[in-house]
């Protein structure tokens, strides 16, 4: 019997954020520990067929709850592309491109109400 076998590394969490939908999973965000202050959300996806429905914003109010409950003063995102930027920009996180490194930072504060 011919067998081949398959490498794949599985990215360990420190929080998962899941949301199913008739069964399956149709959005989750993966959240580690960046530093006792700063919890870093990498990655958050959603099903193609799911998005535009609040669900990748409902899953930020869940990571921020959790961050908060948590003691963590901020939350971040690092993405590569625009759009992902835009999303978080249109929830309140402050955006910025590092031209250097080619990212988009995305941060909360949860010590104030006020992130601006």
């Amino acid at each position: 019997m011919n067998t081949k076998s398959i490498d794949f590394t599985l990215t360990k969490y420190d929080y998962v954020i899941e949301v199913g939908i008739d069964g399956r999973i149709a959005a989750y965000a993966g959240l580690n520990s960046y530093n006792k202050n700063t919890l870093l959300i990498e990655p958050i996806l959603v099903d193609s067929k799911y998005r535009g429905n609040g669900i990748g914003s409902k899953i930020l109010d869940k990571a921020e709850k959790l961050a908060k409950d948590e003691d963590y003063k901020r939350i971040a995102a690092y993405t590569l592309y625009e759009d992902v930027a835009n999303f978080f920009e249109n929830n309140n996180y402050i955006v910025q491109f590092d031209s250097e490194m080619k990212f988009f930072t995305a941060e909360k504060n949860l010590e104030s109400d006020n992130n601006e």
